[in-house]
């Protein structure tokens, strides 16, 4: 039991970000006296019960394990969940325990994992998912971190109208991806993932919506957790009113696979140039693409390829970013396993 009368959550997931989620306001510091290595606060004015509060490192937008509360790639290996707090019926929430740093908070509506099996390690899915907002730049110890006041910041909703592959996940931030959803991962940079503001995982082949959104500058995406990792994505400056199909792009003959104008373009010139974009953006660099461990493929990808917003030289004089030129490189790869070259 914490110091603060709750006990905090914990709740083993399979897919790497899919706890994030809503919106937020800061009330003003309290004079009441609690632990220094504590967060607590109120969700609502009522107070609303039941909420999920995961509480997420500042700089990566990542949550904290429920053992060690460090950022859970911290060491992956142990993982074994994220840590959060259900708020009671007053709307109250609190963490105990927490290291001094910045931290960032997320609140929505999580369901039970009563009715899966003991050791299951998927995230209960969910027709609808209401986000109850963020509390960004939480400073532990500070005053401030003992009267987190956590408020609806809009009244928007977004609904997918598309039949999803088992394990889907959708996320919402106010900031873009780094690049086209083909480059997966590569693409979540530390800004798209510390702004994500909704997430929610899909019931089994029907479709979800995400209630209390922000109603401009959303980007949304989509994660299929298998063993293909299929992406996609799309850019919003007003939310849209009406039930949205976004393409997912995969190794599956299913989906997309047909670059975008743009990215289609560098490929044909990396093509009439006989090169790859892997060699134009880093020539002395072997791209080794099955590394059998994602903890060090990504990393090891990203070393390689540096800023993927770097401006780098075509083979024919026009300038284009690594993000888009490494984007060509994967779209010819499925491509050509489907014989579309």
């Amino acid at each position: 039991m914490s110091a603060c009368g709750q006990s905090p959550f914990q709740w083993t997931i399979r897919t790497a970000l899919s706890v994030f989620v809503a919106a937020i306001s800061v009330s003003s510091g309290s004079e009441k006296n609690y632990p220094p290595d504590s967060i607590q606060g109120q969700v609502g004015e009522p107070g609303v019960a039941g909420v999920a509060i995961f509480i997420c490192d500042a700089k990566s937008g990542l949550p904290l394990d429920p053992e060690k509360h460090r950022p859970f790639l911290d060491d992956l290996k142990g993982f074994n969940g994220f840590l959060f707090a259900r708020t009671d019926t007053a709307g109250h929430f609190c963490f105990t325990n927490i290291a001094p740093g910045e931290y960032r908070l997320v609140a929505q509506t999580l369901p039970t994992n009563s009715g899966f099996p003991k050791g299951d390690a998927i995230l209960p899915p969910a027709d609808e998912v209401h986000l109850y907002g963020t509390a960004e730049n939480i400073v532990v110890p500070s005053r401030r971190a003992h009267s987190i006041a956590i408020h609806p910041i809009g009244s928007g909703t977004f609904t997918f109208d598309q039949q999803f592959p088992d394990g889907s996940s959708v996320l919402v931030s106010t900031r873009p991806l780094a690049g086209d959803p083909v480059l997966g991962f590569l693409g979540w940079s530390d800004d798209f993932v510390s702004h994500i503001v909704g997430v929610g995982t899909v019931p089994f082949r029907r479709t979800i919506k995400l209630a209390g959104l922000p109603e401009r500058n959303l980007h949304v995406v989509i994660y299929v957790n298998d063993e293909i990792m299929p992406f996609g994505a799309a850019d919003y400056d007003v939310l849209p009113k009406t039930p949205q199909n976004i393409p997912i792009v995969s190794g599956s003959s299913e989906s997309q696979h047909e670059p975008p104008p743009k990215i289609r373009h560098i490929l044909d010139v990396l093509e009439a140039h006989q090169t790859t974009g892997f060699h134009l953006i880093n020539p002395k660099a072997v791209l080794r693409m099955r590394n059998p461990d994602p903890r060090v493929y990504i990393p090891d990808i990203k070393a390689q390829l540096g800023p993927l917003d770097r401006v780098i030289l075509l083979p024919n004089g026009e300038k284009a970013a690594v993000a888009d030129v490494f984007a060509a490189d994967c779209y010819k790869r499925l491509l050509e396993k489907f014989g579309k070259r």
